[in-house]
């Protein structure tokens, strides 16, 4: 996500500077990575959160170890 990001940033200061027409869609592209990579990570953060908060869980019993 963060190379998401800097790629995204590297494309603006590029396109300020009067890059080329393929610049423009690149930087499209890198929005778009960065938007699904949050997306997807905040979706993991807060699966896994609700995950810690369920001790009924089966799951998360047969995960934890009991030695």
């Amino acid at each position: 996500m963060v190379l998401c990001l800097l790629g995204l940033l590297l494309q603006l200061d590029r396109q300020g500077a009067g890059a080329g027409a393929g610049a423009g869609r690149q930087t499209e592209i890198a929005a778009i990575l960065l938007a699904a990579f949050a997306a997807l990570f905040t979706l993991t953060v807060i699966q896994l959160w609700r995950h810690t908060r369920t001790a009924h869980c089966s799951t998360a019993k047969r995960l934890t170890s009991s030695a």
